[in-house]
């Protein structure tokens, strides 16, 4: 029986971390008279009242038991979503005289009590200090959604919810929907919240928000910042401004009354229903306004408006990517939107195994560097060769016509097959059921290249071999001729395809897919080695040194110990390193030249633009020795290509500390510099691009 609407009357005390709670709940009965009806609640919270119309309606709370026992479909995350929740058991009696038994009820529940679960380091946060918990009620801040159980909640319930909630004077409260009233009297403040469209879930969001606000096409922007950052307000408005104008004409009208850029007094970055929260820290990096932000309203069309079909995959990540993420770097150019696409390629090839691959059917949210290769990069590479196939003008107009269909409405990958197949004009299915409902890429290779010289013309033979499949797919070709270049297509169904080409100029060479507009695994020489291979390898070895001064042994110490938390890496001294082990596993080296002994295995095998030695070292041509410098650069491992090497040393105890706790953002890099933990010079080693081979000529 699910929950149609939530109407909840909610009073926070952030100093004793206390909610006290009334929700009217109108519950869909179907065809049942009486009996029993089941929702969670958190367990912290004592339900003081159960009422329909003034009668009392007999309840009973089980603390301790299995979720499969009451999920139709219980999965393997219900037990820890569920962990923190009660079971509450309404025994229902009949329905009143004037209420038809198998129609809407509605039923009064109240309840009170402490929700304080304290903020944790993320299980899956590795070198980065990501914090998370299920619900917090403080002076800092509220933070309560569905992991929260702070109102009564039933699976698979598509509820309208409409919230008022009475806080301390000072702060100001959030959730979805329209700010219909605020008011302010004998210390408090009320606000009432409407939500027009159903959802899955409610957040409520409070603190000691400064708030401002502008109307832009009809939609309410709004920031609630703390303080500190109200200078940023402008700035973000501008922003949601330019964001919404352009999806507007994009995907169709925006679905909501008001879209709100929230402040949160822990590191997140999460999208709901007409609003993003995002971490103090993440607000201030300069980058998020100009990518992350458009990204959490961008989900306002996919995923919070256009909903998930939970039985069928989760589509919204990838499509939302594409939408936003690679949608502003294909509007600042081509090179930017190739880079992009061969980023997506290497992840998967990367983080992507037999052992962990799976479709896109299957995937529902990202829990590791693979599934989110998965669910995000290939997902977003299967729209970008669906509007390949399609044609933009096309593609987008298909979008238009799922956001007009489906808002506020279950989509899964079935109803996109289908509508852009109608759009199309022909079957689809092929299409997504290699990429959509199969798992893999192929590998592409060009294993003969030949010409013959016809006096007029040449006639180019090309053959193309495909692993990993075999996949149906159009394979651009780039035939690089004496004086420019000419694009090819080969239709390829088969592990081995072989095309001919009519060429006025000499070929020269061949290059497949050099613009990555096929989702595909790169070959070893098309990946640059860079920080985030180590990172994302299960079986790195963080080598600590056993020649550095004490005070650098124990910021290499500290840094090492944040690099093994999730138990990805395992941790060893440099007089522990066999060659047995450097030969099988990517390394994390900390301690440069005489600090390091693990260094003097790869003694003169490092990229020639690389050098350490006691007290300095120089990259690129340049010498680095002041105190302040401190600096990483990656290679391959001479003993295994496979496998990647990185060094991490620092100039000064200080230099250390302040770069460690940065390292993990420059994941892409193949060398970083840092200057008093400032980064000053950065970069990736040349790589080929794609696979290329010289044409010979036959006489």
């Amino acid at each position: 029986m699910p929950i149609k609407a939530h109407g909840i009357f909610a009073e926070l005390g952030p100093e004793e971390s206390t909610i006290s709670c009334r929700d009217t709940i109108t519950v869909d009965m179907g065809r049942r008279e009486a009996g029993r009806f089941r929702f969670f609640l958190n367990k912290s919270l004592e339900v003081e009242a159960v009422r329909e119309r003034g009668r009392s309606i007999p309840f009973s709370a089980v603390t301790e038991f299995k979720p499969g026992d009451y999920l139709e479909e219980a999965e393997e995350g219900d037990r820890e979503f569920y962990a923190n929740a009660a079971l509450l058991i309404l025994e229902i009696p009949s329905a009143p005289g004037d209420v038809p038994e198998d129609g809407p009820r509605t039923f009064v529940v109240e309840y009170s009590g402490v929700i304080y679960d304290s903020l944790k380091v993320a299980a899956y946060s590795r070198g980065a200090e990501a914090e998370q918990t299920t619900g917090l009620i403080d002076t800092a801040g509220v933070f309560l959604g569905p992991p929260s159980h702070w109102y009564p909640a039933v699976p698979d319930s598509m509820a309208r919810f409409g919230v008022t909630a009475v806080t301390p004077k000072g702060y100001e409260t959030v959730t979805q929907g329209r700010l219909v009233s605020r008011e302010s009297h004998e210390g408090t403040v009320k606000t009432v919240w409407r939500g027009a469209a159903p959802s899955d879930g409610a957040y409520l969001i409070a603190g000691p928000y400064d708030v401002r606000t502008l109307k832009h096409e009809g939609v309410e922007l709004a920031t609630y910042f703390y303080r500190s950052e109200a200078d940023l307000s402008e700035q973000y408005l501008s922003a949601c401004s330019r964001y919404i104008g352009m999806y507007n004409e994009l995907l169709g009208p925006y679905p909501y009354s008001k879209f709100a850029v929230v402040e949160n007094f822990f590191p997140t970055g999460y999208g709901m229903p007409s609003y993003t929260l995002l971490g103090r820290r993440v607000l201030r990096l300069p980058f998020i306004v100009h990518t992350s932000l458009g990204h959490e309203i961008a989900h306002n069309w996919w995923g919070n408006g256009v909903l998930v079909d939970p039985d069928d995959g989760n589509w919204c990540e990838g499509l939302t990517t594409y939408c936003a993420d690679y949608r502003y770097k294909h509007l600042k150019g081509h090179e930017d939107a190739r880079e992009y696409r061969r980023d997506i390629n290497r992840d998967f090839t990367v983080y992507v195994t037999l052992e962990n691959d799976m479709p896109l059917t299957e995937f529902t949210e990202r829990t590791t560097r693979a599934t989110r290769a998965i669910g995000y990069g290939k997902c977003a590479m299967v729209f970008h060769m669906l509007n390949r196939v399609m044609g933009e003008e096309r593609f987008f107009e298909t979008l238009r016509t799922l956001v007009s269909k489906y808002m506020f409405k279950q989509m899964g990958w079935e109803e996109i097959e289908a509508e852009f197949s109608s759009a199309h004009g022909e079957d689809l299915g092929w299409f997504f059921s290699q990429w959509v409902r199969g798992t893999g890429a192929p590998t592409l290779e060009i294993t003969d290249a030949a010409a013959t010289d016809e006096w007029t013309e040449y006639i180019l033979s090309v053959r193309l071999e495909q692993q990993g499949g075999p996949f149906r797919m159009s394979v651009p070709l780039e035939v690089r001729t004496e004086g420019r270049s000419l694009w090819k297509t080969v239709e390829m169904s088969e592990s081995v395809t072989e095309a001919r080409f009519r060429c006025r100029r000499r070929p020269v060479s061949v290059r497949v897919d050099p613009g990555h507009d096929l989702m595909r695994r790169m070959e070893a020489e098309e990946i640059a080695p860079t920080l985030s291979l180590v990172l994302g390898d299960d079986e790195t070895l963080v080598v600590t040194p056993g020649g550095a001064e004490d005070e650098a042994g124990a910021a290499y110490e500290a840094f090492a110990s944040r690099l093994t938390r999730t138990g990805e890496a395992r941790l060893l001294r440099d007089s522990q390193l066999a060659d047995s082990l450097i030969a099988t596993h990517s390394l994390f080296i900390l301690g440069g030249a005489g600090e390091n002994s693990a260094l003097d295995s790869f003694d003169g095998e490092w990229p020639t633009a690389v050098f350490f030695k006691p007290g300095a070292f120089k990259i690129q041509g340049e010498t680095y020795s002041s105190p302040g410098h401190c600096a990483f650069f990656v290679g391959r491992n001479p003993s295994n290509p496979q496998k990647t090497v990185v060094v991490f040393g620092g100039l000064s105890f200080e230099a250390i500390k302040a770069c460690s706790r940065k390292l993990i953002h420059y994941g892409k890099y193949g060398y970083v510099v840092f200057d008093e933990g400032t980064a000053v010079d950065k970069g990736t080693w040349e790589v080929r691009d794609y696979p290329e081979m010289n044409v010979r000529l036959v006489r």
